[in-house]
């Protein structure tokens, strides 16, 4: 009966010690690389010219002071009046890796109804700022509810 105990403890002890190691392999799988910057910028901005304020708001660096619902409102509102296209990212991003920044010139092409039918298109330095290992866009100041002015 000694020798069965021992054997019980035993095979207890290889079937605990196999399943910690199956177990934490489970969680050594490789992280997926972290989306670059390119293809954050143009996601954000495709989808805030087709007002898919769902995807848009994934990539804002304020979602924990601004809810989803505030936040479509307000985009809604700004951008009814004059809608514009994304022409893409146009040029080379200043990226600050120290602070975890990146400016980013992106070409948009505004389209105006009143007094006649134009369109202007436009660069502006869009600001994006890493956090998590993820680049997030930064609104501009006036663009930041309850954020203190730099």
């Amino acid at each position: 009966m000694k020798w069965m105990k021992g054997s019980l403890g035993a095979a207890a002890c290889a079937l605990a010690a196999v399943l910690l190691v199956t177990g934490g392999c489970a969680t050594l799988e490789p992280q997926p690389e972290p989306e670059p910057l390119q293809v954050s910028v143009e996601t954000y901005w495709k989808a805030r010219a087709s007002a898919d304020w769902k995807t848009a708001y994934e990539y804002e660096a304020y979602k924990d002071i601004e809810e989803f619902a505030a936040y479509s409102v307000r985009q809604t509102r700004a951008l009814s009046g004059i809608p514009f296209r994304f022409l893409g990212v146009a040029g080379e991003p200043e990226v600050d890796e120290e602070k975890g920044m990146a400016v980013v010139p992106v070409k948009v092409a505004y389209q105006f109804r009143y007094p006649a039918r134009a369109e202007m298109e436009y660069t502006l330095r869009d600001v994006w700022v890493r956090s998590e290992g993820r680049w997030l866009h930064a609104p501009r100041q006036e663009d930041r509810p309850g954020m203190p002015e730099e």
